[in-house]
């Protein structure tokens, strides 16, 4: 039987109400009998626990005198069940992710499956860049709910300390700025010289003591995203800096004095018990540079940050200060990141220099990360209710996959998961677009992130498949960080 949710008009499955038993733990050299990974729990659910790890046998006697010492059994394939598409009348097939090296995703797929085996001591933290189609959370927003509630919720990730438009809000958790205190800046529509916006792209700077940039958790009926116990602030230093205090449900636990020698990030990490929190970033003397603060929690689970400036291009992304960007990526520590842009790109040589740059900047931050090339949104002009056709669209999309194959990196055709050419007509025409032909609304971004989703994990299922024993190698995933990371 299938339920509707109201405030999209779109059909999902049961699955969505359980979390279905989608994997089952291996048998590496530990007890017997374990638990399923996957199997129903509350929509909070944690992430997987870690088996103990196997224990070695101490030589008793000289190596002549010892019997044979039996061979642990092999791990138990990974079963995998694919999420459940949301259904329309419009639908295509869901397109492959796209591996000309047949190793780009790697990293992440063998991350993901030492989290679904237990053994993973942090999160699985994917970072997806986007334009203005990214700015609601909406794709990146279902892409978070249908991971987290399968694979256990560590958390909602980063969030822009600015607000450049009032449109820019995220899903699954609550956030705001005093607007008078606060200038927000960007990588789009409100650059600075200097180009330190960290590598999100969007700063917050004070204009007067006192301001106030807030977060908090959800509330029901969100299903994720309802505790936090890792607060990670992300600020400038620089010469001159100002001081900022740091306030959890109304207490203050720390004041962050952000003067430096030079201009490079700063951390500020505050642990709290794990629960419902709102966090305040108060500013106090001198000028203050925030670009964020990320909110995750002590347990393995995926993360997924949603990475969208208006208005942005590659080109635009790739002129952030690159040290900076290095700074704050590494600080972050990303599994997977992706790349979502295209209404203000062209197929020009600019272009293709910009994504070779990023891969580059992105492979030197994080060398044990997997990347990913999108195609871009369908998007047409024309005036009113008589759309036509944008031949750039088209260009674009076969742009980005020569790129991807060039460089080495993972490629989804998202265009194509819409329906090619034309498909934000039809969008638009079920309301799953905006009338601007260039947007998509929660219901099609909703549908979007799911298709995405489904595409993900059958991508690591197909891998799984070929590495059975991926993910059960009898060692436990690299120490957690003290800040999770």
């Amino acid at each position: 039987m299938k339920s509707q949710l109201p405030s999209l008009g779109l059909v999902f499955s049961p699955w969505l109400l359980a979390v279905p038993a989608s994997l089952a733990l291996c048998a590496c050299s530990g007890p017997a009998s374990r638990p399923e990974v996957g199997a129903a729990v509350p929509s909070t659910a944690s992430a997987p626990q870690s088996p103990e790890p196997p224990t070695s046998v101490a030589a008793a006697a000289p190596a002549a005198s010892l019997a044979p010492v039996a061979q642990p059994p092999a791990c138990a394939p990974l079963q995998t069940t694919l999420p459940e598409l949301i259904t329309t009348d419009i639908d295509v097939p869901v397109p492959a992710i796209e591996d000309a090296t047949g190793r780009a995703m790697d990293a992440f797929h063998d991350k993901l499956a030492r989290l679904l085996r237990g053994r993973a001591t942090r999160p699985v933290r994917i970072g997806m860049y986007g334009d203005s189609n990214m700015t609601r959370d909406y794709i990146t927003g279902e892409l978070r709910r249908t991971l987290q509630r399968r694979h256990g919720d560590a958390g909602h990730g980063f969030l822009s300390a600015g607000q450049p438009w009032s449109w820019y809000l995220h899903q699954d958790v609550k956030h705001g700025l005093d607007k008078d205190g606060w200038k927000s800046i960007d990588m789009s529509t409100d650059q600075v010289l200097d180009r330190l916006y960290g590598f999100a792209g969007i700063a917050a700077e004070s204009q007067r003591p006192n301001a106030v940039s807030w977060f908090a958790t959800s509330s029901p009926p969100s299903v994720v995203g309802q505790s936090v116990s890792l607060i990670d602030v992300y600020f400038l230093k620089r010469p001159k800096g100002g001081t900022f205090e740091v306030r959890v449900d109304g207490v203050s636990r720390a004041t962050v004095d952000t003067r430096g020698e030079k201009h490079e990030a700063g951390f500020e990490l505050v642990e709290v018990d794990d629960g419902p929190h709102k966090i305040e970033l108060v500013s106090g003397r001198g000028a203050v540079r925030l670009f964020g603060v990320t909110m995750e929690r002590k347990v393995p689970g995926i993360v997924v940050d949603s990475l969208g400036i208006g208005g942005v291009s590659m080109e635009l992304i790739a002129r952030g200060d690159r040290a900076v960007g290095i700074q704050t990526l590494r600080r972050r520590q990303y599994d997977l990141v992706m790349f979502l842009t295209g209404a203000t790109e062209s197929d020009t040589p600019g272009h293709a220099q910009a994504v070779k740059q990023l891969v580059q900047m992105h492979r030197e931050a994080l060398p044990e990360a997997s990347i990913l090339l999108m195609s871009p949104p369908d998007l047409a002009g024309g005036p009113g209710k008589q759309p036509t056709r944008n031949p750039r669209m088209g260009r674009l999309t076969r742009e980005k996959r020569r790129l991807a194959q060039e460089t080495g990196i993972a490629y989804w055709d998202f265009r194509g998961a819409m329906g090619g050419d034309m498909s934000i007509a039809r969008f638009t025409d079920r309301g799953m677009a905006w009338n601007d032909y260039i947007h998509l609304s929660e219901k099609g971004g909703t549908y979007m992130g799911r298709r995405f989703a489904y595409a993900l994990v059958r991508d690591f299922a197909e891998w799984s498949e070929r590495h059975p024993e991926a993910g059960c190698d009898g060692s436990l995933d690299e120490p957690s960080r003290q800040a999770g990371r």
